[in-house]
């Protein structure tokens, strides 16, 4: 409930997600409609006025391409934020579009205000569409088929190994962090973005690649081969205790705000409290999104009475302002576990019970109690993990953001499946207990430092990581970084 877009599967995005939709049609991994390839039949609703429109349970599961586009036009008339800017396709138009290409031509621009910065997108960019199989691997962490790898282009254009999960298919066949995909495969795709879920790509069980790729950029290119098998992304890989002067730091890689990633960050956070840690380095630099709750429990954990004490309502993690057909809702920091994960659509190979909530409603949340928290940021911190760092600003705990911009999305969906297919319009703008929500320029760090893919994540010389130990002993970025 309350999930935040991931902002690198937008409908328009190219190359990966072309290939998914793909890999979809033809593999028959849920599409019922054929991925929203077939016009079909006669649309329904005659001149659409979005005054007039009925409800979209009218046509909810009517898996004829023409009620389908009726369903997206109405579902998105009574939740879609910008629905008031909402310009039907002619009727001439929408006998020509698929449902996918329908649901595109709905988006709209961003209206001019006062509010919003100069740089604020003009078009959305948030709002996307895909396969239900799809949305379902990532809600899960669970992939039928994944290599167990990411990657990123980096500032020389050269498409670098991030991160490897244990035991995957890529550590198998030696790859590791900063190594250098040549080419061949897909990885070297114009317009590929690297959007990878850690390691969920390609989403298909059994399927293959072959890749040159050099253990670190300028070495000895050698043939990798990968086969997809069943993989399950572990959200928190990471979590280490390091010490900077006489401070005890804990650092914590989290990698997606999944449905299973709420049980790993309380264990992780019990951890870090036990060892008595005086300050925690949060890695979000890969974390693009997801679950708001997942968040909401982290940063609870994190500030723990600093955003509790003193504070209206235990105080505010997030207001979510929506369309005005939809009730507002405001997100208050916890004390106790409130989101209890339940997924009811699956996909195919998935544990349900490995992979169980084992924390019911109502334990209490381990905390730090933290009036500090170090965030190591990039590109891809989006979304949910923007929402962590805006949300703990607003109760005045001090967020010193090491890395680069983030992505820069303060909107919301709450996901929506017809017909095989899952819909994520955006619905709300979220903000904190500042009123503050105005970032979809992205969050400017403390200390801009680039990612160097020169050492593991969580070693102590690793760039972002040594900046934020850095800033622990002195209060100052290093010297050669910008400090903003």
């Amino acid at each position: 409930m309350f999930s935040k877009s991931f902002p690198r599967l937008m409908f328009a995005a190219t190359g990966l997600l072309a290939s998914l939709l793909l890999t979809a049609c033809g593999g028959g991994n849920g599409c019922s409609n054929n991925c929203g390839a077939d016009t079909g039949d006669a649309f329904p609703i005659a001149d659409p006025d979005l005054n007039t429109l009925p409800p979209s349970s009218t046509f909810a599961n009517i898996c004829t391409a023409g009620h389908e586009k009726a369903f997206v036009l109405t579902y998105m008339n009574e939740n879609y934020l910008l629905y008031s800017r909402m310009v039907p396709p002619s009727a001439e138009q929408t006998a020509l579009l698929d449902v996918d290409s329908y649901f595109a031509a709905l988006l709209t621009s961003f209206p001019p205000s006062g509010n919003l910065p100069s740089t604020h997108p003009y078009d959305d960019r948030y709002s996307y569409v895909i396969p239900t199989y799809l949305a379902n691997s990532l809600d899960t962490g669970y992939s039928p088929g994944g290599y167990g790898f990411s990657w990123v282009t980096d500032r020389d254009g050269k498409q670098r190994v991030t991160y490897v999960a244990p035991n995957s298919p890529a550590a198998a066949a030696g790859m590791a962090r900063g190594g250098e995909i040549t080419s061949g495969g897909e990885f070297d795709s114009p317009g590929l973005h690297p959007y990878t879920a850690n390691g969920m790509y390609p989403y298909t069980v059994n399927a293959g690649t072959t890749f040159t790729y050099r253990d670190v950029p300028g070495g000895e290119t050698r043939a990798v081969m990968l086969t997809a098998v069943p993989f399950q992304e572990d959200p928190v890989p990471i979590v280490s205790i390091m010490t900077s002067g006489n401070r005890k730091v804990g650092y914590m890689l989290f990698l997606n705000h999944s449905s299973i990633s709420q049980d790993k960050l309380i264990d992780s956070i019990a951890y870090l409290r036990g060892q008595g840690v005086k300050d925690l380095v949060l890695d979000l630099r890969y974390n693009e999104g997801g679950f708001v709750y997942a968040a909401q429990s982290l940063a609870s954990m994190i500030a723990g009475s600093n955003a509790t004490t003193g504070f209206a309502d235990n105080g505010v993690f997030e207001r979510q302002i929506y369309n005005g057909k939809v009730p507002d809702v405001t997100l208050p920091f916890l004390t106790k576990v409130t989101w209890v994960p339940g997924i009811s659509s699956l996909p195919p190979g998935y544990n349900n019970n490995t992979n169980k909530a084992r924390y019911a409603a109502g334990t209490a949340l381990p905390a730090l109690n933290l009036g500090r928290v170090y965030v190591l940021t990039s590109n891809l911190t989006a979304s949910s993990s923007e929402a962590l760092i805006n949300a703990l600003r607003g109760v005045d705990v001090n967020v010193v953001q090491i890395g680069t911009l983030t992505y820069g999305n303060p909107y919301g969906s709450n996901r929506r499946d017809n017909c095989g297919e899952a819909f994520y319009p955006i619905q709300y703008q979220g903000f904190n207990a500042k009123n503050f929500g105005d970032y979809a320029v992205g969050l400017t760090p403390t200390c801009l430092v680039h990612d160097d893919f020169g050492y593991p994540l969580g070693n102590q010389n690793e760039a972002l990581l040594n900046a934020a130990l850095g800033h622990i002993a002195t209060g100052q970025c290093p010297g050669s970084i910008t400090q903003n």
